[in-house]
C-alpha cells in the first residue's frame, strides 16, 4: 500500500539524518526540503485515512505529531535533535499504522453492513413481489365477488318478485276459502229446510196410514201410498244426516284452510318485505369488498 511506502521513506530519511555526523552536511544535501515534501505527503495521506476512522481525535494527534516532526526537521541541526525527530517519526509511523488498521476494520465493517443492507433489500424486494402477487389475487377475488354479488342481487330480486306474486295468489285463495265457508253455511241452511220437510212428510205419511186403517178395505190402496211416502221420508232424513256430516267436515276443513292461508299470506308479506330490504341494501353496495376492493385493484396495478 502507498501508506507503507510513505512510512518506509520516512524511516529511511530519519535514519539518514541520524547517521549523518554533520548537521551542515545534511543541510547541504537539502534534507530540509526533502523532509518538507515527505512530511507534507505523509500528512496528506494520514488526513485521507483519518476521514474513514471513527476516532478522529487520535488521527488528528497523529497529524499534529507529523507536523511537529516536520518543524523539527527544518530547524534541527544537531545530532540529538535529529535522533529525537527520528524517534518521533517512528512513533508517529506506528500510530499511523494503528490508525490505518482501524480504518481497514471500519472499511470491512462498512462492507459487511453494505452486504447486510443488500441482503435486506433483496429480501424486501421479494416480499414486495409476494405482496404484489397476493394483492393481485385479492383484486381478482374481489372482482369475482363483485360479479357474484351482482348475480345474487338479480336472483334476490327475482325471488322477491316471485314471493310477492305468491303472496297475491295466497290472498286470492284465502278469499276463495272464505267464500267456500259462506257457501257451506248456505248448504247447511238448505239441509235444515230439507230436514224439516222430511219430518213433515214423515208425519203426513203416519197420518195417512192411520186414516187408511180407519177406512178399512177402501183405504187399503191409500195405506200402500202412505207406506211409500213414509219410507221416502225416512231415506231422505238419513241422506240429510250424511250430507250434514259432510258439510260439517267441509266447513271445519275450510276453516282450517282459511287460517293457514291467512298465516301463509302474512308470512309471504314478511318474506317479500325482507327480500325487498335485502335487495335495497345490496343495491346500495354494488361491490362485495367496497373500498378494500378498490384499494386492492389500485395496489395491484401500481405493483
Amino acid at each position: 500500500m502507498s501508506y507503507t511506502l510513505i512510512f518506509l521513506c520516512a524511516l529511511g530519511s530519519a535514519s539518514f539524518l541520524y547517521f549523518s555526523t554533520d548537521a551542515g552536511e545534511a543541510k547541504s544535501l537539502n534534507v530540509a526540503g526533502a523532509q518538507r515534501m515527505l512530511s507534507q505527503r505523509v500528512a496528506k495521506e494520514v488526513q485521507m485515512v483519518a476521514a474513514g476512522v471513527e476516532d478522529r481525535t487520535q488521527a488528528q494527534q497523529t497529524i499534529e505529531q507529523w507536523e511537529r516532526a516536520h518543524q523539527w526537521l527544518l530547524n534541527g541541526s544537531e545530532e540529538a535533535g535529529v535522533r529525537d525527530v527520528a524517534k518521533q517519526i517512528d512513533d508517529s509511523t506506528t500510530r499511523a499504522a494503528d490508525v490505518i488498521g482501524q480504518a481497514q476494520q471500519g472499511v470491512e465493517q462498512q462492507q459487511s453492513d453494505t452486504d447486510q443492507v443488500a441482503t435486506a433489500v433483496n429480501e424486501m424486494s421479494a416480499t414486495v413481489q409476494e405482496v404484489a402477487r397476493n394483492t393481485s389475487e385479492t383484486a381478482e377475488a374481489s372482482a369475482r365477488a363483485d360479479d357474484r354479488a351482482g348475480s345474487g342481487q338479480k336472483t334476490l330480486s327475482d325471488a322477491a318478485a316471485m314471493v310477492q306474486a305468491l303472496s297475491g295468489r295466497m290472498g286470492e285463495l284465502q278469499q276463495l276459502t272464505t267464500w267456500l265457508q259462506e257457501e257451506s253455511k248456505e248448504v247447511g241452511t238448505v239441509l235444515s229446510v230439507i230436514t224439516d220437510i222430511a219430518d213433515q212428510t214423515n208425519l203426513l205419511a203416519l197420518n195417512a196410514a192411520i186414516e187408511a186403517a180407519r177406512a178399512g178395505e177402501a183405504g187399503r190402496g191409500f195405506a200402500v201410498v202412505a207406506d211409500e211416502v213414509h219410507g221416502l221420508a225416512r231415506r231422505t232424513q238419513e241422506s240429510i244426516g250424511k250430507i250434514g256430516d259432510i258439510v260439517d267436515r267441509f266447513q271445519s276443513g275450510t276453516g282450517e284452510v282459511a287460517k293457514a292461508m291467512l298465516k301463509g299470506q302474512d308470512e309471504a308479506h314478511h318474506g317479500a318485505d325482507a327480500m325487498s330490504e335485502a335487495e335495497s341494501t345490496l343495491g346500495n353496495k354494488p361491490t362485495a369488498l367496497g373500498p378494500r376492493g378498490i384499494i386492492s385493484r389500485c395496489v395491484g396495478q401500481s405493483s
